[in-house]
């Protein structure tokens, strides 16, 4: 091995050494305070089931990405565009299994 390049190997493994031991270091000199803090648990008020599953919060308005009301509505299904799709078909694989023995070099 050529001396240049050997003092260059032996100079990053040094360096390696020496920020691994200095990660380390730091790591187990710099560990933070543990402290609880001052948190003050409030319960909700309690709301019967038929409430909430009622009307919305008062106020509060749905999203323009939600929809306003649960029905589905299947006028989709009547457009013209949906009644051109094409129904389902399956795909015979019958004669298309592929090799025999696919890690046999050919």
């Amino acid at each position: 091995m050529d001396p240049r390049r050997k003092k260059i190997y032996i100079i990053l493994i040094i360096t390696c050494f020496v920020l691994s031991a200095g990660i380390l270091g730091w790591s187990f000199l710099s560990t933070p305070t543990v402290r609880t803090p001052n948190v003050s648990f409030r319960t909700p008020n309690s709301v019967s089931p038929t409430e909430a599953s009622g009307s919305a919060t008062e106020g509060f308005r749905a999203p323009s990405v939600f929809p306003v009301t649960q029905e589905f509505h299947s006028a989709i299904l009547e457009s013209p565009a949906f009644r051109k799709l094409h129904p389902y078909s399956g795909v015979s694989v019958e004669g298309e299994l592929g090799r025999p023995d696919p890690f046999r070099s050919y």
